[in-house]
């Protein structure tokens, strides 16, 4: 079992709210991802427009994403959600992912599966490129006609504008900058951890150098 040390932070909206900033010289805490969507779906009935082609059935999904930010796509199927898996027929997914010009961007067949998501889960990494910012469409398809899948959708991206509280969970997987050396001392951590404006305590909960969840308090 880890050993967990609880290390007091002060989570900042934006390094504009300090002029000087009077934290100079403490850790950092940078968050790149945050969970932007988490939903079950069965891929029930075919639609028009399925970059697969006709008789695939689908769902489809849009996202707001910004130019720059990396964003994690990914559905998981089959023994990963305990669902079926008698036939490839009811847990082999497929992506794609449309540019707001109706462009696909990306698509992927059975990546997922190396992340844990179940054989032929998918999974879409992709970065926006610069002038990219707009409304994107993420089709939720099968790899074979007629296949009626279950899945678990998640997407992952940057905390999206505004002040957004720190959820009850935490928010898991944060990078310490510098990495911490004396995790047995407290001392104040500098949490940028969320857009737009404002303050919040918080609570930097640092398990390893390299691993650690933020906590409101």
């Amino acid at each position: 079992m880890r050993k967990r040390n609880f290390w007091m932070a002060v989570a900042v909206a934006s390094w504009a709210l300090f002029a000087p900033n009077p934290w100079a010289g403490v850790a950092h805490a940078q968050v790149n991802q945050v969970t932007l969507l988490d939903t079950t779906g069965t891929t029930n009935s075919a639609m028009s427009g399925n970059p697969r082609g006709t008789g695939y059935n689908a769902n489809t999904y849009t996202i707001q994403m910004s130019a720059g930010g990396s964003y994690d796509i990914q559905t998981w199927t089959g023994s990963a959600i305990g669902a079926s898996t008698a036939s490839s027929s009811t847990y082999d997914s497929y992506l794609y992912l449309v540019n707001p010009q109706g462009q696909v961007v990306a698509s992927d067949d059975d990546s997922g599966g190396s992340n844990g998501g179940g054989t032929f889960s998918s999974r879409i990494q992709y970065t926006v490129p610069a002038g990219g910012t707009g409304t994107y469409t993420l089709w939720v398809t099968t790899y074979g006609t007629g296949y009626v899948v279950q899945y678990r959708l998640t997407i992952k991206g940057p905390p999206a504008s505004g002040t957004t509280p720190i959820p009850a969970g935490g928010i898991p997987n944060v990078r310490l900058t510098p990495a911490p050396t004396l995790l047995g001392e407290a001392q104040p951590i500098l949490a940028s951890a969320q857009a737009g404006a404002g303050t919040a305590l918080a609570c930097a909960e640092v398990w390893t150098p390299s691993e650690s969840r933020i906590s409101a308090i």
